[in-house]
């Protein structure tokens, strides 16, 4: 479980690509960023459901699952 993270983008062979760095403490040190590969979406968003799953929702009302540490998806992205 980390204390503090958040999705970063970057463009990836002229893509726009979703990434993930953490950190234990929110004052670092901070990891490297991790690539999602999630391709083409912008404004991600993390969310918890009541089942204790982890999502990520992008524009366009889409959606992908994450792993239970949030590192890797988990998945298809999704239209939900």
């Amino acid at each position: 479980m980390t204390a503090a993270s958040t999705s970063i983008s970057r463009q990836v062979r002229g893509r726009q690509s979703i990434f993930v760095i953490y950190a234990d403490d929110i004052r670092g040190p901070w990891s490297d960023p991790i690539d999602l590969k999630v391709v083409g979406c912008i404004d991600p968003g993390h969310a918890v459901g009541e089942d204790g799953r982890r999502y990520l929702f992008f524009n366009g009302v889409r959606r992908i699952a994450l792993t239970d540490d949030g590192l890797a998806t988990t998945g298809a992205l999704e239209q939900v």
